[in-house]
């Protein structure tokens, strides 16, 4: 939520809604080759801003994927900040 401006009423509900995530996918390595086994149509967008998964890591996790990322001007979370944008991505898919 990092490209909303501060105040921004967004924000402050989706702040209301956020809860903890778990520790355990942190800290233990998940098995990956039967969700890799499934061959399903995968896509990766990419938030260029964003500093929770910054740009490159995400770049790794589209590679590791197989895909190209569509790339977004925007934080970490585009279903506030860029709405439209996101939708139209989503509809193309």
């Amino acid at each position: 939520m990092g490209d909303l401006p501060l105040g921004d009423p967004r924000v402050s509900e989706t702040l209301t809604h956020i809860t903890p995530q778990p520790l355990r996918p942190w800290t233990e390595r998940a098995e990956m080759r039967a969700f890799h086994a499934l061959r399903l149509p995968c896509t990766y967008i990419r938030c260029l801003r964003d500093t929770a998964v910054p740009p490159a890591r995400a770049a790794e996790y589209a590679a590791r994927l197989g895909v190209t990322p569509i790339d977004m001007d925007c934080a970490h979370s585009p279903g506030l900040s860029a709405v439209d944008e996101l939708v139209e991505i989503l509809t193309k898919l």
